[in-house]
């Protein structure tokens, strides 16, 4: 636990140190900006307050706006494509989908506008665990507001039913439907505790 802890911290102060050396225009210091913002954002936490959820999604945003200023191969040789081939087999993102998809816009055309959907088209896990942080924070505000998740509320839109698991006050375990009812959480019997005949 604690290796994880050092690398959040290490990436967190290499982001810093990346800002605080940053130079407009140059493109190896926006590189770095990137790289650490990315990886700083897939290793935090959940956030555990609102105003943390803010910040992080703010940071999000800021680092989605600097990968606005790349081009797709610029971006390329920070994170690499991952080396999948076998997507049209199984139905998902590959390498040759995400050569087809960077074709389309344009190898060296600034991303601009663009760079949300290329961040959502690009195949490497990284990037992966970039967005599905992304859209965890969304989520998560949505929840201090109030409001049900984006998974409950797709599972809403689309008839069905999501469960939460709760502790009362004894300590037994219940399920929570999101029609309001509950039904009781049964544990399995230990294999060692045998009913002898």
């Amino acid at each position: 636990m604690e290796n994880l802890h050092n690398k959040k911290s290490l990436y967190f102060n290499a982001l810093i140190k990346a800002y605080s050396e940053y130079v407009d225009g140059d493109k190896d210091s926006l590189k770095k900006l990137i790289f650490y913002g990315i990886k700083t954002i897939v290793s935090k936490d959940k956030p555990e307050s609102y105003q943390d959820a803010i910040s992080d999604f703010d940071m999000v945003g800021v680092i989605k706006d600097l990968v606005a200023e790349l081009t797709p191969a610029e971006f390329m040789t920070i994170f690499p494509i991952d080396k999948e081939y076998d997507g049209e087999k199984w139905g998902v993102k590959d390498y040759f989908y995400t050569i087809d998809y960077i074709k389309e816009i344009g190898t060296n055309e600034v991303l601009g506008d663009n760079a949300l959907e290329f961040l959502m088209e690009y195949n490497n896990k990284i990037i992966l665990l970039f967005n599905v942080r992304s859209m965890s924070l969304v989520s998560t505000m949505m929840k201090y507001q109030g409001k049900p998740s984006l998974l409950e509320q797709w599972a809403s839109d689309n008839g069905i039913k999501t469960y939460t698991r709760h502790v009362d006050a004894t300590g037994r375990e219940y399920m929570l439907d999101s029609d309001g009812r509950t039904t009781k959480v049964n544990k399995p019997r230990p294999k060692y505790l045998r009913l002898v005949k």
